[in-house]
């Protein structure tokens, strides 16, 4: 038989921590695309970059804060059925 339960306090600092690394992630996207997009910058290597930017580094980062933002509302969601069912 398996077992579910957690630590409440433990669960409330990790859902935190998720929600605020997803935040800052969200913050990283916004400095970036922000210098990306005010810097002059010409050539093959720019071309490049900005493409793998927009392909690769981008989306990527973007599934990370939605990763991130996922795993914050199962853990609260978690966090609530545990307290509820102990309670």
């Amino acid at each position: 038989m398996s077992m579910v339960g957690g630590n409440l306090e433990q669960l409330d600092g990790l859902h935190r921590t998720l929600a605020a690394e997803a935040a800052g992630v969200e913050q990283l996207l916004a400095r970036l695309n922000g210098v990306l997009e005010g810097t002059t910058w010409l050539g093959p290597a720019a071309g490049a970059f900005r493409g793998q930017w927009r392909e690769q580094y981008g989306p990527a980062l973007r599934g990370l804060k939605a990763g991130l933002d996922d795993q914050a509302r199962v853990v609260a969601g978690r966090r609530q059925a545990i307290a509820t069912a102990t309670s």
